[in-house]
């Protein structure tokens, strides 16, 4: 099944709830999640709202059950907004709470809701780690590969040092005397093996006229 920025809900239909939410909206993730070797992770769908219980005012928040902030798993959610639909209108996002032991000491970061009948703490929005945004009209998430070339960065001497008296000298080694050298094609460098394949291109060049 393929979502649109209001394929969340349909007004015909009762809306759902944020458990069956969550089984519509992971076969989509099952790809990204397969990715990072986690085919069974904890996946759920949140309502993300203007939330007022942090000091700041009226910010993105989610709130999330006791029993959520004390896995010790991540858990990783998608957002609808009161209409069910995505958070983000023009993309798919995947946020993801890291497990934190030490949760209950931070409070402003993890306040507690005033609400009677449920125990949730709110958490902002921009405090969950976004591991994946893919564009709406995806089919399905963007993967990034890990295959990546390492830089190794070596200070210019060193790295001339290391071609010192070989057989062929990288280019960083070369003076302004050895350019002469090779553009007038005359032995006059410093350096014995440049001397001796200029005399020999010499050579070779009589040979072959």
């Amino acid at each position: 099944m393929n979502f649109d920025s209001t394929s969340a809900t349909q007004s015909s239909a009762p809306q759902k709830n944020f458990n069956e939410l969550a089984i519509d909206f992971f076969p989509y993730w099952k790809p990204y999640f397969e990715s990072i070797n986690t085919p069974n992770p904890i996946f759920k769908s949140k309502l993300a709202y203007n939330s007022k219980e942090f000091p700041e005012g009226k910010v993105p928040g989610v709130r999330f059950f006791e029993s959520e902030l004390n896995s010790q798993e991540p858990v990783y959610l998608e957002c609808v907004d009161w209409d069910r639909n995505f958070h983000d209108p023009m993309n798919r996002t995947l946020y993801k709470l890291q497990p934190n032991p030490h949760w209950r000491g931070e409070l402003d970061k993890y306040v507690k809701s005033s609400n009677t009948k449920h125990t949730t703490f709110a958490v902002r929005l921009d405090d969950l780690e976004i591991v994946n945004k893919t564009s709406i009209t995806e089919t399905s998430p963007k993967i990034m590969t890990n295959e990546t070339t390492p830089v190794v960065e070596i200070e210019e001497d060193a790295y001339a040092d290391m071609y010192i008296d070989k057989e062929d000298n990288h280019l960083s080694s070369m003076t302004m005397r050895d350019q002469y050298c090779i553009t007038h094609n005359v032995p006059m460098s410093n350096k014995e093996w440049l001397n001796n394949l200029i005399i020999n291109g010499i050579k070779w060049q009589k040979e072959h006229q």
